[in-house]
């Protein structure tokens, strides 16, 4: 910035002593006043020389001594060649090389060339600053409980591993840990993509950088530093914004051959203008070397990727690897998930089957407090067990007990444990039975899933399309079936994508029923929708 500085003030000042000599040509002004105003710019382009110019010179001079072509060292010849030639008009006007000098534009070129650095340094330091507020979100001091369990206010580095800290509501969890606690709310959108606060339990691990939405709790911290999802994403994404891209590697290797072309036309223009005399061609080489600065060959592509990946940051989009950026260009085709991408997730109860109601219970058409308690109780059993889980299906079944069993989640949270999670398919549980001396095997999710197990004995035929199946040892007990809402902008970014010639897929793990019925409101056709795939059936569709 200092540098920039000087080349400014000096180049203004140089401009000023060069004015005379461009309205009167010289030819009007007295020849100790002229010698004058080109002394003066000799002694203000010394500090230009001396001290703007010194990045150029060391770049250059490291160049030559690895006997290398850099991108700093044909502006370094044009700059030194247009101020000898210019102190040389100043002090020996009678010479071969002429009485013109070229302060000004030796100044102002060094004055551009730094603006053009410091517009670039401000672009890197400003992404920064937004991958920095996007990401480094750890709290600087945290309430640690001592030994005889008071609490006492410690920086994030004194923390170690099995500490007990409490984080309050609205604070960020400095570290990941174990839940404490009975419960609280969790918003995790940065570290895992899910934009809407997931209930953590007594036992649950959160993680360091989310943030603490509904109550007081306190959490034994199981990774620090390098070891949290945070710091991984954090480190992650500088990487990123440090990745030189295939298009920017591009250019780098295209401004080697391109540098050794303008030596050659810089030698062909001092040739040439050897015919006018040898002050021409000296200045004819020179304004060749300046003018065809490779500087934004280079600069600019880097520059571009910086600001963009910023950019992105502030709209909570992360990017990994800046090549994407470049890839994105060629894609020619988009594929999307279905549920909590082009819908809002599933979040509407429609019809409920279950032993005491074979025929479906229709959601809308009664108050979920009307469903008797054998039902009510099978709910609360599926919301403990979706607990567990951060899918959509699992978020909507949570909220589902939470409005009509909210005392039986708590109550049967105990009964069930061993939960787990099989990709695309459902949950596997172990439930405490009333007065069972084993455990009985919970399983909800897709058809296929509760099928797998012991079977879904008495399953009703109208029941097989529902969304949800859940079965209790064998024997099927309940199906729900819930209705999706497509996101407001849905159709909007599709229409968008499809004006920009780009082609359309839809892949779901959801019935085929359901992906086709939103394939139509999407305005896809049924080949470009495919229900029923598997996180392995997607990843194959793509290859």
């Amino acid at each position: 910035l200092w540098r920039w500085l000087v080349a400014g003030f000096c180049m203004m000042q140089v401009m000023m002593y060069a004015a005379p000599e461009y309205v009167e040509g010289g030819a009007d002004i007295p020849w100790d006043n002229l010698q004058l105003l080109h002394w003066a710019g000799w002694v203000l382009s010394l500090p230009v020389l001396i001290f703007s110019c010194a990045p150029y010179w060391k770049s250059a001079w490291q160049d030559l001594k690895a006997r290398r072509m850099g991108m700093d060292l044909p502006v370094a010849l044009g700059m030194a060649i247009t101020f000898g030639i210019s102190t040389l008009a100043t002090f020996e006007p009678k010479g071969w090389w002429g009485a013109t000098v070229y302060f000004d534009s030796f100044t102002m070129f060094v004055f551009f060339l730094l603006t053009g650095r410091w517009l670039t340094l401000r672009l890197r330091d400003r992404t920064a600053g937004a991958l920095d507020e996007v990401l480094n979100r750890l709290p600087d001091v945290v309430q640690r409980q001592t030994a005889d369990g008071q609490w006492q206010t410690v920086g994030l580095k004194q923390l170690r591993l099995g500490d007990v800290v409490r984080v309050n509501p609205g604070e960020r969890f400095a570290a990941d840990g174990e839940l404490l606690d009975d419960a609280t709310w969790v918003e995790e959108a940065l570290l895992t993509g899910e934009s809407r606060p997931q209930r953590r339990q007594r036992g649950d691990t959160v993680l360091a950088g989310s943030h603490n939405v509904s109550d007081r709790v306190s959490v034994r911290i199981t990774r620090l530093g390098d070891d949290t999802r945070h710091t991984q994403i954090v480190r992650l994404m500088h990487d990123a914004s440090m990745d030189k891209p295939r298009i920017a590697q591009l250019a780098d290797r295209w401004a080697k051959p391109f540098l050794w072309g303008v030596m050659l036309a810089a030698l062909a223009a001092f040739a040439y203008g050897a015919t006018q005399g040898m002050s021409h061609a000296v200045m004819a080489a020179a304004s060749v070397l300046i003018v065809t600065c490779p500087c934004a060959l280079s600069l600019a592509t880097p520059s571009a990727l910086i600001a963009a990946t910023g950019r992105l940051a502030k709209e909570g989009v992360l990017v990994r690897k800046v090549q994407v950026l470049d890839s994105l260009a060629h894609i020619d085709t988009v594929v999307f998930d279905k549920t909590g991408t082009l819908t809002t997730g599933l979040t509407r109860l429609e019809t409920l089957w279950s032993a005491k109601h074979p025929e479906g219970w229709q959601a809308n058409s009664q108050a979920l407090k009307t469903l008797d308690q054998d039902t009510l109780d099978l709910i609360a059993m599926v919301g403990a067990a979706a607990t567990a889980s951060a899918h959509p299906v699992s978020r909507a079944l949570c909220e589902l007990a939470q409005t009509c069993a909210p005392q039986g989640v708590h109550a049967v949270s105990d009964r069930v444990s061993q939960v787990r999670e099989v990709p695309g398919l459902g949950l596997v549980a172990q439930v405490k039975g009333n007065g069972e001396e084993r455990p009985l095997e919970l399983r909800m999710g897709s058809l296929a899933h509760v099928q797998a197990g012991q079977g879904a004995s008495g399953l009703p035929e109208a029941a097989k399309a529902a969304t949800v199946q859940v079965a209790l040892d064998g024997h099927w007990v309940m199906s729900l079936s819930f209705g999706e809402q497509l996101r407001p902008d849905a159709l909007q970014a599709l229409e968008r994508l499809r004006d920009m010639g780009l082609g359309l897929r839809l892949l779901s793990g959801d019935r085929t029923e359901q992906v086709q019925r939103m394939a139509k409101a999407l305005g896809l056709s049924p080949e470009q929708a495919l229900g029923h795939c598997t996180p392995a059936d997607k990843l194959r569709h793509l290859q």
